[in-house]
């Protein structure tokens, strides 16, 4: 049952239960409250003053019925003396005596027991068709997994990873030829990466290209509020697979259920059931009958062992983020097939700028490129639509062009990008664009740095990264002339740059004090690390403010320009920083 369908019922039961209720409550106010409390002592001064008519004594209940002569009831405490009904009779009263329930009492009790009896079967019943198997409650084209046209050709890059692939479609493809040489494939492959890598389109992609029946369930669909029900479920995902072998059975998010059980030790037993019925599982078939088990997570360490040891999950494929420009130019031409670009688009150049982007983070660069370009009315993308999709995707938010600022803070801003840009082209980075234009997310402006690599890095370019965060507060401390003045716009940037600083000392082995060790295995005292944090910190806010001051008058030229234009792109600022080089250049030349 999918969550629309449990959705519907929980719905509709606590209509009816609700219905039940004021039902109740209705028949209540109507025949229950009919009747008055009254006092012995009040009853006997109705009956001595002539105001009571008649008197309906119950003998198994402690109360009984008194009606006045304005066919007012009142419910009386039976004080069950010998003379009482003789002394009402000699007062002119009228008294019946009966052993049996009353009518309306027994219709209330009546009717109780039938608003019972549906809240009871209905419950009942959601149990049922919630506890019933997933298989029995889906088409006959589910029972026999779903026919898959995702092949290798719709997935761009991750070459090595499809190389790594194609003994497996073959083994789908033909296992008897296996069978005979006595080879055994993996019975379970876990694809792992970031999110957002194409995991689950490459496990369609192995169900296309071998042209088998495909299974495909999230690992939280096993999860339910009854125990029993996640276990039920993995066995007849089994029982359906192995009816229509080759094929595959593909668990997304393995994680929700496979997740260490020590660490439930004393948590889920609905989580636990279902992942030791998936041990069985897979405990259960040789790996000869053509069924391949994928799943996938980006949550490697927290799965419990037992599921990735020899015999289940035994072979783990790592599905990487497109690493070189080559890669991500790929995916580029695969997602812009169907949209329409200008010629000032340079693919080339967005191949380089999206490092660090997953193949999922450029199809949405592309589109949302798109999205801004219908919303501008244009018939095609331009680099400008491209720009604007690059900015909200790296600040969350889009530009709030009409925010209200006044002088004094748009010059600061200008003075803090402006520190920001000169440090980095300093230290040979690659920027595409500065602005001061305010984003919705809160930003006041912004650096969009293009990274030239990633994995490993020097203590060099370390090094930089943390001057070039600083650069924003030292380029704030140069307008005002002290540190008074400096605001919390660099709030951001500290935290980075303290991040940077943190690995480099306990994590990189980067430092002169400590040499190549790893402060966090050590349990070092914390005193200790911030003494040598700050002693770091000082010294690049030092570096940081003295290239500032020797290119002082490049700083100022991009505060000029962005005061300006707002904006600057990566070309504008390579002519400045050019500028002030070649200058240099030519100084040094002469000194030499």
């Amino acid at each position: 049952m999918d969550k629309k369908q449990l959705t519907s019922r929980l719905t509709k039961f606590i209509i009816v239960l609700i219905a039940s209720i004021l039902l109740m409550v209705a028949f209540t106010q109507a025949f229950g409250n009919t009747q008055t409390k009254l006092s012995y002592s009040k009853f006997m001064e109705k009956v001595n003053a002539n105001k009571i008519e008649k008197v309906m004594i119950n003998l198994s209940d402690s109360t009984f019925v008194a009606v006045g002569k304005n066919e007012k009831m009142y419910t009386v405490d039976n004080p069950k003396y010998d003379n009482f009904k003789k002394d009402l009779l000699e007062k002119g009263v009228e008294v019946t005596e009966e052993h049996a329930t009353s009518y309306v009492n027994l219709m209330f009790n009546v009717l109780q027991l039938a608003i019972m009896i549906v809240i009871g079967f209905a419950f009942y019943n959601l149990m049922k068709q919630q506890v019933g198997s997933p298989v029995s409650d889906v088409s006959a084209e589910d029972k026999n997994g779903t026919r898959v046209k995702t092949t290798f050709k719709d997935i761009a890059g991750l070459k090595q990873v499809k190389s790594d692939m194609e003994l497996l479609i073959d083994f789908l493809k033909e296992p008897e030829k296996f069978n005979e040489a006595g080879a055994k494939m993996p019975k379970g492959v876990i694809l792992t990466g970031p999110p957002g890598t194409g995991k689950t389109l490459l496990a369609k992609a192995i169900a296309g290209e071998a042209n088998v029946p495909f299974f495909s369930v999230s690992g939280s669909d096993f999860i339910e509020m009854f125990v029993g029900v996640g276990a039920k479920r993995v066995r007849e995902l089994f029982k359906s697979a192995e009816k229509v072998a080759p094929c595959i059975i593909f668990i997304d998010e393995i994680d929700a259920i496979g997740g260490s059980r020590e660490a439930q030790a004393s948590g889920n037993t609905e989580q636990r059931q279902t992942i030791n019925a998936l041990l069985s599982a897979m405990d259960g078939f040789s790996g000869r009958e053509g069924i391949l088990v994928i799943a996938a997570t980006n949550r490697i360490d927290d799965l419990d062992p037992a599921l990735i040891r020899p015999g289940r999950f035994d072979k783990q494929i790592t599905v990487p983020l497109p690493d070189t420009p080559s890669e991500r130019l790929e995916v580029i031409n695969l997602y812009k097939n169907n949209k329409k670009f200008s010629d000032d688009v340079d693919f080339n150049l967005l191949s380089k700028e999206t490092i660090g982007f997953s193949p999922a983070d450029i199809e949405a660069l592309l589109n949302e490129a798109a999205l801004i370009s219908v919303q501008k009315k244009l018939p095609y993308i331009n680099r400008k639509c491209i720009d604007d999709a690059i900015y909200k995707k790296l600040l969350r938010g889009h530009a709030k062009r009409d925010a209200v600022r006044d002088d004094e803070e748009l010059k600061l801003v200008a003075w803090h990008e402006a520190g920001h840009a000169t440090i980095a082209k300093l230290c040979d980075m690659d920027v595409s664009k500065v602005t001061i234009v305010k984003s919705t997310s809160g930003a006041g402006g912004v650096n969009i740095i293009v990274p030239k690599k990633m994995g490993l890095y020097s203590i060099d370019e370390l090094s930089n990264q943390v001057r070039m965060c600083y650069g924003g507060r030292c380029g704030e401390m140069m307008l005002y002339g002290d540190k008074t003045k400096i605001t919390t716009g660099a709030s951001a940037d500290i935290k980075q740059a303290t991040s940077v600083i943190h690995e480099m000392i306990t994590t990189y082995g980067m430092t002169d004090t400590y040499g190549m060790l790893n402060l966090t295995d050590l349990h070092i005292d914390n005193r200790t690390i911030l003494e040598e944090a700050m002693k770091m910190s000082k010294r690049f806010e030092h570096e940081t403010m003295e290239m500032l001051e020797e290119y002082k008058d490049m700083h100022q030229e991009i505060v000029k320009c962005l005061l300006e234009k707002e904006t600057i792109d990566g070309d504008e600022l390579d002519e400045i920083y050019k500028k002030y080089r070649k200058d240099i250049a030519v100084e040094i030349e002469k000194d030499a």
